[in-house]
């Protein structure tokens, strides 16, 4: 796993604040890939229809840190409607940034 200390070792900085992991800042800022720890080949997204929310949540990533120690890193609770977003799901990060968006619905 790699030691960064410019993003907690997650990977991602807040945009806004790029000093700082993205999971530890609350400005509401989008994250990025942590420049200090992301300094390999830039590797472009398969084609997809990205206006489409499940298409965005199909795309893959690969793992770059090993197995994080608590699964909870990767959800946020969204300011706008109350509802908890998983950020690996990058279709439902993106529905939830719009003004005035409703929650998504549940499959149960």
């Amino acid at each position: 796993m790699v030691d960064c200390s410019n993003c907690a070792s997650t990977g991602w900085v807040c945009e806004r604040h790029t000093d700082r992991a993205w999971e530890q800042c609350d400005c509401g800022g989008a994250g990025e890939p942590c420049a200090v720890c992301n300094s390999g080949p830039v590797v472009r997204a398969p084609d997809c229809d990205y206006s489409n929310r499940e298409d965005l949540n199909a795309l893959r990533s690969e793992r770059m840190a090993g197995e994080p120690e608590d699964e909870s890193v990767h959800f946020y609770v969204c300011k706008a409607c109350g509802q908890a977003v998983g950020k690996r799901n990058l279709g439902d990060v993106f529905h939830h940034e719009e003004k005035g968006h409703e929650p998504i619905p549940s499959d149960s």
